[in-house]
């Protein structure tokens, strides 16, 4: 994407568990299951994996594009390693709005080749405020994980939730590879009763292989993150407001952001991750401190099973099986992925 010549961008990337559901009104909607106080596993009831982790729901936003710090006690002050000092603001069933005062954002200018990908697979608005990168092989929306089922009623999924973001407009990629060391990890969807099944291997030693489990289903590459781009003009300030899931009349608080130098954009992360990834995780990839514990398989995804009445799969090593990296299969996932 070409810089804006009188503007900045602004990215909203996601990280942690979230699912990106572009409905059929022309949104993409991002949900955050609520991970704070983790039940039992159903699928490992007797924590021979580990069981669930409890993750937090966080906005984080680089302090020198906050605007409005004087005013604003609802938020955290942080230094971490290797990154500028960041303020986090727990979400606790909150729903979020990325406006801006004078009302400017808008879907960035996309090289043809990018546009030409875009929409195909969900068939969104076709004026170009909202884009969605789907069957891209790197960074489409369909790299991430899978989500099957449908939603649970509104109020039960209200209440299933940590956070919620709509956008009706900007340009939507996924990112972020999942891999073990060097090697890029291929991932099978596995259902529960395959699930049980490794766990049980792993439980008896016997080491069932990967294999017999899964049998020859091709495995998938997976990215872990959503980054949702925008554009705004130079003199526009943007807005992300947040509302209490239950009445998104009132807002409850505000952050007013803008770059403070030319040339420089705003971004903002949203989090739901274990809470000591959150505090020591990085931007400078090639530095990135690996806070998570390894890991069998990353049970994590039945926090989706809150959102849906359907089956939710989780993330299998189509190699290794029961090892995989802490937190790599933690990554989000997309709703009824479609294709061309």
């Amino acid at each position: 994407m070409e810089r804006p010549s009188n503007g900045y961008f602004v990215h909203v990337i996601f990280r942690g568990l979230f699912i990106a559901w572009p409905d059929d009104e022309g949104a993409l909607r991002v949900l955050l299951p609520d991970a704070r106080r983790p039940p039992r596993s159903e699928l490992d009831p007797d924590h021979r994996l580990g069981g669930l982790r409890e993750h937090a729901g966080v906005i984080e936003i680089p302090t020198h594009v906050w605007q409005n710090r004087a005013q604003h006690p609802n938020a955290l002050e942080v230094r971490k390693p290797n990154k500028e000092p960041v303020a986090l603001a727990f979400l606790e069933g909150h729903s979020l709005e990325v406006t801006s005062e004078k009302g400017t954002l808008r879907c960035p200018e996309l090289p043809e080749a990018v546009a030409s990908s875009c929409n195909r697979a969900f068939n969104l608005n076709g004026n170009n405020n909202l884009m969605i990168l789907d069957a891209d092989d790197n960074s489409g929306l369909l790299q991430l994980s899978e989500f099957r089922g449908p939603l649970r009623a509104d109020g039960d999924l209200r209440r299933a939730m940590v956070g919620h973001v709509t956008f009706d407009r900007g340009f939507a990629q996924s990112e972020r590879r999942s891999r073990d060391g060097d090697r890029e990890v291929k991932w099978v969807m596995a259902g529960p009763e395959d699930v049980k099944r490794l766990i049980g291997s792993s439980a008896t030693g016997e080491g069932e292989p990967v294999a017999d489990v899964i049998g020859n289903r091709e495995g998938r590459l997976l990215n872990l993150d959503l980054r949702v781009s925008l554009v705004a003009d130079a003199d526009d300030v943007v807005h992300l407001n947040r509302r209490f899931l239950e009445d998104e009349s009132v807002v409850v608080d505000e952050f007013l952001l803008h770059p403070p130098e030319p040339e420089t954009d705003v971004t903002i992360w949203i989090k739901n991750r274990e809470l000591t990834a959150v505090l020591q995780d990085s931007d400078q990839m090639d530095k990135q401190i690996i806070s998570d514990p390894r890991t069998k398989i990353d049970l994590d995804h039945e926090f989706y099973g809150r959102l849906t009445d359907g089956e939710v799969v989780i993330p299998v090593d189509s190699e290794a099986g029961l090892n995989s990296d802490g937190g790599a299969g933690c990554g989000g996932g997309v709703k009824d992925p479609g294709g061309p």
